[in-house]
């Protein structure tokens, strides 16, 4: 039986506040991903979206229980090869050229051997060779989204975690944006998780989890 990526049970997440109050931003979730996994994570703002994500992909630690990587080892051996992330705000780092911002993960990871050659030919994939050696100051808020997922794409991860990826992109951009994306993924038979608000995205995954005031429900299935 294939390995779990992420399994997790009962997490928790509790925010002290500086006045002494607490909130509660992710209760009781319970939920795995496998292997070639595809799920849209719906849900309005602030219900614990964007929480849920970064403790599945082991950046923050839940306040309450248990979470493992089955399939991919311990926390400290998740980043930058077997989890990738692309924020709602892309993160690119400012003195870096698009190209150098794409290629950094596999440079950090000591495998730098046809690391630009990777990062071009996802660049030039996504329709952006034209500014691989732009500064993200040059970049629209549309530009530097693609980037960063170019960027998450390049390590070849596991498990590709995304928060709202075609926010700040139209609707063709967007399709468009998915379309390599899980070609990409389907090569090495990753999963993807994704929250999004666009419907036409939603409908793209095979499962839809939904949240509701810290409260996930795996029950949705959806297309393929």
């Amino acid at each position: 039986m294939t390995e779990k990526l992420v399994d997790a049970y009962h997490l928790a997440k509790v925010y002290h506040l500086p006045d002494g109050e607490t909130v509660e931003v992710l209760r009781d979730a319970t939920c795995s991903v496998m292997p070639g996994d595809r799920i849209a994570v719906e849900g309005p703002s602030g219900s614990g979206k964007s929480t849920l994500l970064t403790i599945l992909g082991g950046l923050v630690s839940p306040s309450a229980g248990e979470i493992n990587w089955p399939a991919l080892g311990k926390r400290t051996d998740l980043q930058p090869m077997q989890i990738a992330f692309v924020f709602q705000s892309p993160s690119l780092f400012p003195p870096l050229t698009v190209l150098q911002n794409v290629s950094l993960p596999l440079l950090l990871a000591g495998r730098s051997t046809n690391a630009t050659a990777r990062a071009e030919r996802l660049l030039d994939v996504l329709g952006l060779a034209g500014l691989s050696s732009k500064l993200p100051e040059e970049l629209s808020g549309g530009q530097a989204q693609r980037v960063a997922m170019a960027r998450a794409l390049v390590v070849r991860p596991k498990l590709l975690i995304a928060d709202e990826p075609t926010g700040q992109l139209d609707t063709r951009t967007a399709m468009v944006l998915l379309d390599v994306v899980l070609d990409q993924l389907a090569e090495t038979y990753s999963a993807l998780i994704l929250a999004t608000h666009d419907g036409q995205v939603s409908r793209r995954m095979r499962k839809r989890w939904s949240m509701e005031r810290g409260r996930v429900s795996t029950a949705g299935e959806g297309g393929g």
